[in-house]
């Protein structure tokens, strides 16, 4: 029964996640039942713990409280780090959203670390090349243009046009919180 309740908190959690974007009260109500649950399990598993934080950080950021939302992601990017049991991928989950909240906070120095992890785990798993690399080449292109890291920018998006699975226009449309076309503010569109 213990492995139902873990499952059922990161259900409860991952529905709220999905939910947000439509419906907030019933993410919220989703996202307590899972941390009821989460609460009820003598020994939470990672996943299901981690889960429950994402969809609670999210949760904030849509309540537009980013900077209470940070040291949540923080604190479980730095308890997974040294895990064996969770896959590479969820950690990079929790970077990319902690790199969104970074950035919606002007913490783009945070977010080019972040960014840039990510990048160097995808190649390492074997998928340069992929539509993954160009998604990840265009986040972290953007945040070296928010830096203001312009020559190692274009680099980056160099390396997204030349990705053979996508397109630099196709990364750059699925890439995370961009806000801006390749990074370019209002600011640096008026003085064209």
């Amino acid at each position: 029964r213990i492995g139902d309740l873990n499952l059922l908190a990161a259900s409860d959690c991952a529905a709220a996640w999905a939910l947000l974007r439509r419906d907030r009260a019933a993410a919220e109500r989703r996202f307590e039942a899972g941390r009821q649950a989460l609460g009820s399990t003598p020994s939470p598993a990672e996943f299901a713990r981690e889960d429950c934080i994402r969809a609670e950080a999210a949760l904030l950021q849509a309540q537009g409280r980013v900077e209470q939302a940070i040291p949540l992601l923080e604190q479980s990017l730095r308890r997974d780090g040294g895990s064996t049991v969770n896959p590479k991928w969820r950690r990079d989950l929790l970077r990319t959203q902690l790199g969104e909240a970074y950035r919606a906070t002007d913490r783009f120095a945070d977010a080019v670390v972040l960014s840039e992890q990510t990048l160097q785990n995808l190649r390492a798993a074997g998928r340069a090349g992929t539509a993954a690399e160009g998604v990840a080449l265009a986040n972290h292109a953007v945040n070296l243009c928010r830096l203001g890291e312009f020559l190692a920018c274009f680099e980056m998006q160099r390396q997204g046009a030349a990705v053979p699975d996508a397109s630099l226009a196709e990364s750059l449309e699925r890439a995370t919180l961009i806000g801006a076309p390749l990074g370019v503010t209002d600011d640096a569109r008026a003085l064209d």
